[in-house]
């Protein structure tokens, strides 16, 4: 469709063309891109059509088209522009950034005025000036005019799908509403459809705005304005329906949400009377009309959070960044987006929820506070106070503008709702409606439903359960609203005692019975300002201490460890403060304190002891003992100290069995079956984890952590059953650990797969490339959740596999000790052999003699055979003895090595084969090779 547009304003305009042209009607006009300026008829033009612009950046664009090339100071093109009037540098800043806007300078890489610092403005694109007749045919009339205004370019970035979309759909469909809440694009996307169909309708599309119309009674005139009638006082509809009676027409409805029942009325009239007639409205709701077909106007497309190391040029490829970007541009022609800026961009796009007015009026002003203070300065006050463009409508002037015509449309009873809602940061459900107005079901639902209706409150009903939530700027304006009503404390208190309510129900809820209302995911935001609140002068400590005590132990599952963990500290320093007397919070924080420690910086021993002493008193509930016991535990299996732990265990399951839980019990036996792995014990740990995995979907089935006990349970089974000499159950058991904890977005659970499980497995088989794979994840996601021990496991295990070898880490911990030694014979070292000595290295000794012995012999020192093969002997008994057919298989093939060129050879070989022969799995392992080819060895 041709878009024919004027420049507007005064005729008068001064240039550097002398008067004989005039006389002459020789007009000298200039080409760059696709736009001629023809200066003395005072317009622009792209292609046949007319470019929108005010007289005095018409004037501007004259100026500078006429001097390509040259750079014109800022007093020069002001005192050409504005002649007689003394005026502010910030005026030619903002008619500057209208011409840009109307070029689309900067778009698909079309630059074409510069600024230049203190020097000031240049136009650098290509011109050409030529000269024609100003009388001659192919120069549009002036008083040709559109009945369509433009749609702004920038609010249609990202819309082309939507434009075919609904183009296509009105050829079967008469009455289409575009529904959506205020400045997502309504208004723009239908003036846009109006253009890309506009051949289809030979008797015009008629664009009504029924935002300037107070009155309902008033609708049919305002449509009647467009066809130029003067309705008679009696029947005006009838009158109406005559004059459009054989047209085909596309009559845009906009800004129909205050008037809606006189629009509806309006459609089905003209519908029903005239055949050629195609309405496309825009609304807050839909009009309920007969035959209606409803269009929700999506917000513009972001990256998805989980993509973080996305660069510029990537981001811009989505549209909400894309529309910033080029609005940014237009208001700083400076602006570039770089890819360290990238994430902040997005961020900021995020958090005004892609709704392109709120993205333009905060690109607006990138020229006074930059990129990074702009988003930091992007809360709900300065979102809302932002102006907007001089020439938009004055609701779409501020967003504010735009939240208050809304607001104005509701009922009281919406009003207040609309109020109440605003203290949810989060998704919510109706359940939570409930909880926070203590409202009847039957009022909450009408006035929810109403929310709905008029786009101020998201719906998602694709689920088993309906979720909502409010745009960031609804809720920062409804939250106004709550503060100008006086009605916050009550609302924050009934938010805060809801979200306890929650938080406890979550903790005692099996994280394996997963539902929207029990993710903690989408609670966070709302645990956060709970805590907040629980904290501050209106607040109530109590309520926020036993939030931190109930949303901690979902922390793990959050990745959010860091966090928690200062909320828990903060609770305890206020416990300590205010000499408040609550042994049993204490002790559950402290327990809480040491888990969070334990997986973010290691250690954790004394937040352990100090929940395990209050523990100790009798008046402790059961469930509360085995945690603290659990937690001491934990701390022991840490520091390496595995028989002490076992100790710890068997107390730790007699507790979980008063419990008179399955869960507890399961825990118990989950706790007990580690411990006898870590000592040695396989052949008694195998039976109880497989039994743990056997059950682990029982309510409540998860660790101290919020881990799975299915997973958690895998771990040490899959270790088990390599040492065992089951190398592809092995495998196989890591291999649904890892796939558990990813299919649970649980990131501690899958450090602890990879690192305890998956890859020195993979490493102990001799297939370096999927442990150099599985490591790579183990890197990634630790650092991502900031969990430093996980990150140090990443570097240990990195050691076994570096070629050639690096050397040592001196500040190992005893159980990464334990580990190095089993993965490659060079890593063991004297702290190895001294813990396997005293009986501390338990479920490695065996390979750490057999590898001390290997070194031995390496060194070539004195009596260095005699040692070593004794150290293989004793590897060989004590793996016997453990039921560890792994390491048997490792220490009788370092003595068939050993004593393949002596008088032993035979029993070395018959020692060799009579292991091999017990090898029922595991054929391409590295030992089972090395084996093989000993025994096939001549």
């Amino acid at each position: 469709m041709r878009r024919l547009l004027q420049a507007d304003g005064p005729r008068e305009v001064r240039t550097s063309k002398t008067s004989n042209d005039d006389a002459t009607g020789i007009d000298e006009h200039f080409s760059f891109g696709p736009y001629r300026l023809l200066p003395r008829r005072r317009l622009l033009l792209e292609g046949d059509t007319v470019v929108r612009l005010g007289s005095r950046a018409l004037a501007i664009l004259t100026q500078l088209v006429g001097r390509a090339g040259e750079t014109i100071s800022k007093e020069e093109l002001l005192a050409s522009v504005w002649p007689d009037t003394a005026v502010d540098e910030a005026n030619l800043r903002v008619h500057i950034a209208a011409l840009r806007k109307a070029l689309g300078d900067g778009r698909d890489g079309s630059r074409y005025i510069a600024n230049l610092p203190v020097r000031g403005y240049c136009f650098v694109a290509p011109v050409t000036r030529a000269s024609s007749n100003a009388f001659a045919s192919d120069v549009v009339r002036d008083d040709v005019r559109s009945p369509l205004p433009a749609a702004p370019v920038s609010n249609l970035i990202g819309r082309d799908a939507t434009l075919a979309m609904l183009g296509k759909r009105l050829e079967s469909q008469r009455l289409i509403t575009i529904v959506g809440p205020a400045g997502i694009g309504k208004t723009a996307v239908a003036r846009a459809v109006g253009a890309h169909v506009a051949n289809d309708y030979p008797d015009g599309v008629r664009f009504v705005d029924l935002a300037t119309i107070s009155d309902p009674r008033h609708v049919v005139s305002a449509l009647a304005g467009m066809q130029n009638l003067s309705l008679p006082a009696e029947a005006p509809m009838d009158a109406l329906v005559r004059e459009l009676a054989g047209k085909i027409v596309l009559i845009l409805l906009d800004n129909c949400e205050h008037v809606i029942d006189a629009a509806a009325d309006l459609s089905e009239r003209l519908l029903a009377n005239v055949s050629g007639a195609r309405i496309l409205a825009t609304s807050r709701e839909s009009l309920r009309a007969q035959g209606e077909s409803v269009y929700r106007l999506p917000a513009l497309e972001l990256p998805p959070e989980t993509a973080s190391e996305l660069t510029a040029a990537q981001v811009s490829t989505f549209s909400a960044v894309a529309l910033f970007v080029e609005r940014a541009r237009a208001s700083l022609d400076t602006f570039e987006l770089t890819d360290a800026d990238a994430p902040v961009a997005v961020d900021l796009c995020r958090r005004l929820d892609g709704v392109p007015l709120a993205i333009e009026l905060a690109a607006a002003r990138v020229d006074t506070f930059g990129l990074r203070d702009l988003t930091a300065r992007l809360d709900g006050r300065f979102r809302l106070l932002m102006r907007g463009h001089r020439t938009a409508i004055p609701r779409q002037q501020t967003l504010r503008g735009a939240m208050e015509w809304s607001y104005e449309t509701l009922s009281p009873r919406e009003r207040w709702l609309l109020r109440r809602l605003a203290v949810f940061r989060g998704i919510f459900t109706f359940e939570s409606v409930l909880a926070i107005t203590e409202d009847e079901v039957s009022n909450a639902v009408d006035e929810l439903v109403g929310l709905v209706a008029k786009s101020l409150v998201s719906a998602d009903v694709s689920g088993a359960e309906a979720k909502y939530r409010l745009l960031a700027t609804t809720r920062a304006y409804a939250f106004e609203k709550l503060v100008e009503a006086g009605e916050t404390a009550a609302a924050l208190r009934s938010h805060a005692l809801y979200v306890q309510r929650k938080t406890a129900r979550m903790t005692a809820m099996p994280l394996e019975r997963s539902s929207f209302r029990d993710d903690p995911a989408l609670m966070i935001d709302d645990v956060r300002a709970a805590l907040d609140w629980g904290y501050s002068e209106q607040g109530e400590p109590k309520v926020a201490i036993a939030i931190t005590i109930a949303a901690a132990s979902l922390a793990a599952k959050l990745s959010l460890h860091a966090e928690f963990r200062g909320h828990v500290t903060r609770a305890l320093e206020y416990l300590a403060r205010s000499g408040m007397r609550d042994d049993l919070s204490e002790m559950k924080l402290s327990f809480a304190l040491g888990c969070l420690t334990l997986h973010t910086r290691g250690g954790g021993e004394e937040a352990f002891r100090r929940a395990y002493e209050l523990a100790s008193k009798s008046d402790v509930l059961w469930v509360d003992r085995a945690a603290a016991i659990e937690g001491v535990w934990a701390n022991f299996i840490g520091t390496g100290e595995y028989p002490h732990a076992l100790e710890l265990a068997e107390q730790h399951a007699v507790a979980s069995a008063h419990v008179n839980s399955a869960a507890a019990i399961l825990n118990g036996e989950r706790v007990l079956g580690l411990s006898l792995h870590y000592v040695g014990e396989h052949a008694r740990a195998r039976p109880l984890l497989e039994g743990v995995i056997e059950r682990a979907r029982i309510p409540r089935a998860v660790d101290a952590v919020q881990i799975p006990s299915g997973t958690s349970a895998r771990v040490p089974l899959a270790r088990t059953l390599w040492i065992q000499g089951l190398g592809d159950s092995a495998r196989n058991v890591a291999a649904e650990a890892v796939a558990e904890a990813m299919a649970s977005a649980h990131r501690l659970a899958l450090c602890l797969a990879l690192g305890y499980a998956s890859i020195p497995i993979a490493i102990w088989c001799g297939d370096t490339d999927e442990a150099r794979r599985f490591l790579q994840l183990l890197v990634t996601e630790s650092a991502l959740a900031g969990l430093e021990p996980w990150k140090s496991w990443g570097r240990v295990l990195g050691l076994a596999l570096d070629q050639p070898f690096a050397g040592r880490i001196k500040d190992a911990t005893a159980p990464q000790v334990d580990m190095l030694s089993t993965l490659r014979t060079p890593l063991v070292d004297e702290r190895a052999l001294a813990r396997a000595e005293r009986g501390l290295a338990g479920w490695c000794a065996p390979e750490v003699f057999r590898a001390t012995g290997e070194e031995l012999l390496r060194s070539g020192t004195e009596n260095a055979r005699d040692c070593a093969e004794g150290l293989f002997l004793r590897a060989r008994d004590l793996a016997r003895g453990q039921g560890a057919l792994s390491w048997e298989l490792r220490a009788v093939t370092s003595l068939a090595r050993l004593w393949s060129s002596g008088e032993r050879a035979r029993d070395g070989r018959a020692q060799l084969a009579g292991v091999f022969d017990r090898i029922t799995e595991g054929a391409t392992t590295q030992d089972v090779i090395e084996a093989r080819r000993l025994l096939d060895a001549e």
